[in-house]
């Protein structure tokens, strides 16, 4: 499950428990104990709450960006999670890196480095009562001497259902060469895409969300020696405005996926965003992403 994550929208923990059942958690997880065990035992004190699924791909690194709840009177935070063989390595908001806090929300940013890695990102999000949005820039280096296959979750917890929904989403993408043997990074197969948008997924392994948008199938981008090259960008439900794809009922979050292969010595870096909005008597005046950049998110009791 993912560290550092605990279900907000669903009634039956107080407030101001939600710091020690979460600490009871990510300890275990810090173990490496079954997650899933460990917050049946905390539902048995009786703080019942969900924890989202574990992330997982075999030999692939598995990003995941969760929202959370924090221990500065429940705003929404979140963590980022990689997976590398059998190594996991988390980054928490408000612990690792930077983060700026507004009344509703966070930008996080941050950097870190370990065996055949390196990795680099900024992950904000924004929600009102009438949507939800996320967005993560994130840069990764393979620095072993063979291709490896990546794979990122960004999961969002969502402030109430939305009964119905309208949805869109982004992604662009870019590929740059550091050792001079030319750079390469592509989908895992040719019927494989790069971005899924996702709602309501509680695990990645096996993944069981539903997707909503696909981008970027079968896609390579390649560049000359010590040179850069790009993904040729993409998005679904952005006419005319964004969001605009009909979409499901949403219960609990929405997320994204990017899977993808590096070269050796190359950097991939991936621009992606997911907006879901319930309906409006009119049209959704939504410019672009703007809301991400106030990143503003609802407070949540």
């Amino acid at each position: 499950m993912f560290k550092g994550t605990v279900i907000t929208h669903r009634a039956g923990i107080r407030e101001k428990e939600k710091p020690y059942v979460q600490s009871l958690v990510d300890a275990r997880w810090e173990a490496g104990e079954d997650v899933a065990a460990s917050w049946e035992r905390a539902q048995m004190s009786s703080l019942s709450r969900s924890v989202k699924g574990i992330c997982s791909c075999g030999v692939s690194a598995v990003f995941c960006t969760t929202a959370t709840a924090n221990a500065y009177g429940g705003d929404a935070a979140g963590s980022l999670e990689m997976r590398l063989g059998d190594s996991t390595f988390g980054w928490l908001v408000g612990e690792d890196g930077q983060t700026e806090f507004s009344e509703d929300g966070y930008t996080f940013t941050g950097a870190d480095i370990g065996d055949g890695w390196d990795l680099s990102w900024n992950v904000m999000a924004s929600g009102s009562t009438m949507m939800e949005s996320m967005v993560i820039n994130f840069s990764v280096t393979n620095t072993s001497s063979q291709a490896q296959n990546f794979e990122f979750f960004q999961t969002h917890e969502i402030g109430a259902m939305f009964p119905t929904s309208l949805v869109g989403g982004s992604v662009s993408g870019a590929i740059s060469d550091l050792n001079g043997d030319g750079g390469f990074a592509g989908s895992l197969s040719s019927d494989t895409p790069i971005y899924r948008a996702f709602v309501d997924a509680t695990d990645s392994d096996p993944f069981d969300g539903f997707v909503v948008g696909s981008l970027l199938t079968g896609a390579e981008a390649t560049s000359d020696p010590f040179q850069s090259g790009n993904f040729a960008a993409e998005s679904f439900g952005s006419m005319p405005t964004l969001p605009s794809a009909p979409g499901p009922n949403i219960d609990f979050n929405m997320g994204i996926a990017l899977q993808f292969t590096v070269g050796a010595y190359d950097t991939a870096s991936f621009s992606a965003s997911f907006v879901a909005a319930i309906p409006g008597p009119g049209p959704i005046a939504l410019a672009g992403i703007a809301g991400l950049a106030q990143r503003s998110r609802r407070r949540r009791t």
